[in-house]
C-alpha cells in the first residue's frame, strides 16, 4: 500500500500549495498532518527517515514564505517520491515474508529468502527491520493495521454498539483478498506456543487491545439497553476473541471448512446471547 493510497491523498491535490503566488498556509499544514500520518503507517522507520521528511517540510515552509511556488513543488515532489518508493519496497518485503512464514514458519523467513522472493536485496531487509524480531513485529502490526482499515471501510465506528460487534465478527470471518497475509498472523501465533515463546508478549498485547475494544462495545450496549446487562462484558469479550481465533485456525487446518455457514451460525448465536432481536 503506497503512502498516497493509504492516506487518500493524490498528487494533484497536494502539490499545489501556493495559489496565485500567495502562501496557502492552511493547505500546507493540512498536507503536513497528512504526511506525518502516512509516515506513521510505515513501520520501523529510522530516525533518519523522519528527519528527512522534517527537513523537506521546513524547506517547503521557507519556500512558501518567500513565495517560491516552484521550489515548494520540487521539494514536495521529492519527498513524496521517496516516501512512495520506501512504502512500495516495504510492502513487497512484508508480503514476501508473510508468504514464506505461511509456507514454512518463522525459520523459513530468512532475510536472504525474503529479499529474493521480493526481488530486492538481503541488505534492504536488514536495513528495514534490523532483526527477525523487528520483522515479526512489523508483520503483526501490518496485519492489525489492515484489519483496522477494513473495519473503517465498513464504517464500524459509526454503528450502534451491538451492531458494531456483529459487524466485527462478520468481517473477521469473511473471506477477502488479505487472507494470505492474515493467515501469517495465526501461523506466528501458533509458533509462539511452541518454538517461538518470545512472541507471546507481542500477541498478548494485541489480544488485549481486541479484548478492550469488544468489552467497551458490550458495556456501551448495556448502558443503552441494547445488550443484556447480566452478561459479563470482559468474559464475553475474551470468549468471543478466542472463538474468532479458533475458527480462523480451523479454516487453515481444514481449508474445506464452510466458513460461510460458521459465520452465519456464529452471528445468530451471538445475537441470541446478547439479547439482540
Amino acid at each position: 500500500m503506497t503512502f498516497l493510497r493509504a492516506s487518500g491523498m493524490c498528487r494533484s491535490s497536494t502539490l499545489r500549495l501556493v495559489h496565485s503566488g500567495r502562501p496557502c498556509y492552511f493547505r500546507f499544514f493540512f498536507w503536513c498532518a497528512g504526511f506525518f500520518r502516512m509516515a506513521l503507517r510505515v513501520r520501523n522507520h529510522h530516525r533518519h527517515d523522519i528527519g528527512c521528511v522534517t527537513n523537506n517540510i521546513c524547506a517547503c515552509y521557507h519556500g512558501m514564505t518567500q513565495g517560491n511556488e516552484a521550489f515548494v513543488d520540487k521539494q514536495l515532489e521529492k519527498t513524496l517520491t521517496q516516501a512512495e518508493r520506501r512504502a512500495a519496497s516495504e510492502e513487497k518485503l512484508l508480503r514476501a515474508a508473510a508468504e514464506l512464514i505461511s509456507e514454512g514458519g518463522v525459520v523459513a523467513a530468512t532475510f536472504e529468502r525474503i529479499g529474493k522472493r521480493a526481488g530486492l536485496s538481503r541488505g534492504l531487509v536488514s536495513q528495514r527491520f534490523g532483526s527477525k524480531e523487528g520483522l515479526v513485529n512489523a508483520l503483526v502490526d501490518d496485519v492489525v493495521q489492515r484489519f483496522d482499515e477494513l473495519l473503517f471501510q465498513y464504517h464500524i465506528h459509526e454503528l450502534a454498539p451491538h451492531e458494531a460487534i456483529i459487524a466485527f465478527v462478520d468481517i473477521y470471518l469473511s473471506e477477502n483478498d488479505e487472507d494470505a497475509v492474515r493467515d501469517t498472523y495465526h501461523v506466528l501465533l501458533a509458533e509462539s506456543l511452541g518454538a517461538q515463546p518470545a512472541l507471546r508478549p507481542l500477541f498478548a498485547r494485541v489480544h488485549d487491545v481486541v479484548r478492550d475494544r469488544l468489552r467497551q462495545l458490550i458495556e456501551r450496549g448495556q448502558k443503552l439497553g441494547t445488550i443484556y446487562k447480566q452478561l459479563d462484558a470482559d468474559a464475553t469479550a475474551i470468549s468471543l476473541g478466542a472463538f474468532l481465533l479458533g475458527v480462523r485456525i480451523q479454516c487453515m487446518v481444514n481449508p474445506d471448512t464452510d466458513i460461510d455457514a460458521v459465520r452465519t451460525n456464529a452471528i445468530s448465536s451471538l445475537r441470541a446471547m446478547m439479547g439482540i432481536k
